[in-house]
């Protein structure tokens, strides 16, 4: 996940796609720098003719790329034959994504590779924002940790998250199941470590957790509130700041 705080933008591209700097603007695209999107607001320099908004409108209807409400608006200019365009749905501010083409694409190819990369870019929405703000550096428990089985030893479950604010998370989950027999007992424990990022995203318009751990997988688990307490797929943890 890219971000571009200053923009609240998101960019959910693949690893091999990086971000960079620019007076005034930010460049996208994949690391070998040969094609990508520059990154910048809209302008009164970029709508002289005053329709920009209208025209972003109409080609958002008509040819939308991706789900996020983005489009491509055709220009009469050999350099830039092409623009893309994204508004903030949260601010309806409008943002310009002009393609670079180092490695000399033709142009159906370079507007096929754009389209790609536009259709990663989305908005931090308010919601989502808020949820970073609740979860960065907590400590979630699992509220239903322990359980019993009377007559027949038990065994306790515990499982916490760690979210650190530089977007590193730690799971662990800890087990302990207890047999009794004729006055004797025995026990054994287990534990589960997982370590990887989090970030909170938007799925269906509404927010979600996502984690990715080292090995590569990928977990969405859906945010909700019940009273002080957070549900991750319906499941309750008590929230609790990290003590220093």
């Amino acid at each position: 996940m890219l971000r571009i705080p200053e923009f609240r933008m998101l960019i959910d591209a693949p690893a091999d796609c990086g971000l960079a700097a620019a007076p005034g603007a930010y460049l996208f695209g994949p690391t070998h720098g040969t094609f990508g999107l520059g990154v910048t607001r809209a302008s009164p320099a970029d709508d002289t003719a005053g329709d920009l908004l209208s025209l972003y409108e109409l080609m958002a209807a008509l040819g939308p790329v991706g789900t996020h409400g983005a489009t491509i608006l055709n220009r009469r200019d050999s350099d830039v034959p092409f623009i893309g365009a994204i508004r903030n749905p949260d601010t309806a501010e409008l943002f310009l994504l002009a393609p670079f083409n180092h490695a000399g694409l033709a142009e159906p190819e370079l507007r096929r590779e754009c389209a790609r990369l536009i259709g990663y870019v989305s908005f931090v929405s308010p919601a989502m924002e808020s949820w970073t703000s609740v979860l960065s550096g907590t400590v979630m428990v699992g509220a239903d940790t322990y359980r019993s089985t009377p007559g027949a030893g038990g065994y306790t479950v515990e499982e916490r998250y760690t979210f650190r604010t530089d977007g590193i998370y730690e799971r662990v989950k800890e087990t302990q199941v207890t047999v009794g027999v004729g006055g004797l007992s025995a026990s054994r424990t287990g534990r589960e470590r997982e370590v990887g990022s989090w970030d909170v995203i938007s799925t269906d318009g509404r927010p979600a957790l996502r984690l990715d751990d080292a090995d590569g997988n990928r977990r969405v688990l859906a945010l909700t509130r019940r009273g002080p307490d957070v549900l991750l797929d319906g499941e309750r943890f008590v929230l609790d700041r990290f003590r220093s």
